[in-house]
């Protein structure tokens, strides 16, 4: 990796390239320019990756170097190194992507940090500059990558990439987009991987015809699918056969996948506009909670106002307290189908599913739970995410919740059964230093809930039974003839004095004493 010193004091640059060899030995080359003119030319003529440059020249800046750098297109990382503490210098040199800006007189250590933080930029962006190359090799699942990444990445525009591709400026596109009603049940039924797969080959099965091509079919972090059409150029582009292509995904979907599809097309555009009609018809895919009757054209589709009126929380409130389960889901089923009769918003969605989470959140914490450490898992995150999809989704989502209350609320009335988790947690760890944290981590109750419930269940504190387990666990060691301090160390006691001061304390008598009398015992045995 090479690197371009550029400053008009000779001085400084020697100091900075004797500073570099000596501390950043996986320097490869260092070049040397005292002015803009020398810089540009040594950048056009050799290989640089790095740029440590004075901002204030003759001949002109460090900030005009750098805006010149980035006109060229060249990959080369900038660091700033100047005398001037200038707010505007440092906005500009900001707006230019410049990595560091340091001030003379500038610290060994700092230097060479930004340098190196400098090469780590340069090996990603080689990395993605590699990856990129196989893209552009392997064919069609190079161009599915390239749209994936193009809309959900950091692919840059330009014509040169395009006309890698094949496509040309007259090439004109439609987006469509499709979400299953209830993703989380469809993906019980098939397997996440399964259900991607069937549903990616379909898409691209059907929209390929005489019309338009599929380019690629990507998912979202959300869930909803897009599928990237190309018309052909012999045909009329018409977004009526794509609107009838995307009718016969919706039946193969409820045929033969089992599942309802929401699906959408945008209009056809050229493939600058691309990236708007992508956000705007995510936008709206987002909003839409039920299942329509058609394929929604983007064009036509009006949305829906925040409409959200605060949902009967204190009768929900009523039946929990009262563990009445079902009477509870029905209420909020009930509630949900009323909602998306009168156009529930996504936004009323958001709404809603907060509510919903603080009534049960709140119980909980009432009943000692920790609602927080419950719900922690990846089912519940995936739920709760996806509950605004559709109004199937938020269904989903409620009964989960419900149905984890009630299980855990169960187990909360039977203390026996949480104290057997816990005092088989604590009889196979009890050596360790285990703090009442951690158990109410496993068991979820609050830490008071648990002091209480543990010195009701075994009629001691933690701490008084552990130390206990570990003096148990002493005596029988004491037995054999494992060194003292060793017993010490196999029971959870790094310092030996303490030790023997606790066990003394309990046994009334020394460790040594204690094992100077079982001898004693067993030799009068013998």
């Amino acid at each position: 990796m090479n690197i371009l010193l550029t400053d008009d004091d000779n001085l400084v640059l020697q100091e900075v390239k004797g500073l570099l060899e000596r501390s950043v030995p996986e320097i490869e080359k260092i070049y040397i320019a005292t002015g803009i003119a020398d810089a540009q030319k040594a950048l056009r003529t050799v290989s640089v990756q790095i740029l440590l440059c004075d901002i204030e020249m003759p001949g002109g800046s460090g900030l005009d170097l750098l805006a010149w750098v980035r006109e060229q297109a060249l990959s080369v990382q900038c660091i700033f190194l100047t005398n001037y503490a200038d707010f505007s210098y440092a906005r500009q040199a900001i707006h230019l992507n410049s990595l560091e800006y340091l001030l003379k007189p500038v610290e060994e250590e700092a230097l060479c940090r930004a340098v190196r933080c400098a090469m780590d930029r340069v090996r990603r962006e080689q990395q993605g500059e590699q990856a990129m190359r196989y893209w552009l090799d392997t064919g069609k699942e190079a161009k599915d990558h390239f749209w994936q990444m193009r809309f959900l990445g950091s692919m840059p525009q330009g014509e040169k990439l395009l006309n890698r591709f094949g496509y040309g400026e007259e090439d004109l596109f439609a987006l469509a987009a499709l979400k299953a009603s209830s993703l989380s049940a469809v993906e019980r039924l098939w397997g996440v991987d399964m259900f991607e797969y069937v549903l990616k080959n379909v898409l691209f099965e059907l929209l390929d015809t005489d019309c338009f091509q599929v380019e690629s079919v990507f998912c979202t972090p959300q869930g909803l699918w897009f599928m990237v059409c190309r018309f052909r150029a012999d045909a009329a582009p018409d977004i009526g056969a794509l609107e009838e292509m995307m009718e016969q995904v919706k039946r193969v979907c409820s045929d033969k996948i089992h599942f309802d599809a929401i699906c959408a097309v945008g209009a056809i555009c050229r493939e600058p506009a691309l990236q708007k009609q992508f956000l705007e018809l995510r936008e709206m895919m987002e909003n839409i909670l039920e299942v329509p009757g058609k394929v929604v054209r983007f064009e036509e589709h009006k949305p829906s106002g925040y409409v959200y009126v605060t949902s009967d929380i204190s009768l929900w409130e009523s039946l929990l307290k009262e563990e009445q389960p079902e009477q509870l889901r029905l209420a909020i089923h009930s509630c949900v189908e009323r909602r998306g009769a009168d156009a529930f918003s996504w936004q009323g969605v958001q709404a809603f599913r907060q509510d919903v989470t603080q009534m049960f959140y709140s119980y909980l914490r009432g009943c000692g739970i920790q609602a927080h450490k419950l719900f922690a898992g990846k089912q519940a995150e995936t739920l709760y995410q996806r509950a605004c999809n559709s109004l199937q989704d938020m269904c989903l989502y409620c009964d989960f919740m419900l149905d984890q209350v009630f299980w855990y609320k169960r187990q909360l009335d039977q203390p026996a059964s949480i104290m057997e988790t816990v005092l088989k947690y604590v009889d196979a760890h009890y050596c360790e230093d285990i703090t009442r944290n951690d158990l109410v981590d496993i068991v979820y109750i609050s830490p008071d809930y648990f002091s209480r419930l543990f010195k009701k269940e075994t009629g001691r504190s933690l701490a008084q039974y552990m130390l206990e387990k570990r003096v148990e666990k002493a005596k029988s060691l004491l037995r054999s003839d494992m060194s003292v301090k060793s017993v010490a160390l196999q029971t959870g006691y790094s310092n030996f004095s303490y030790f023997s001061k606790v066990f003394r304390d309990t046994v009334g008598m020394s460790p040594m004493e204690y094992r100077e009398q079982i001898r004693n015992n067993e030799d009068q045995k013998g």
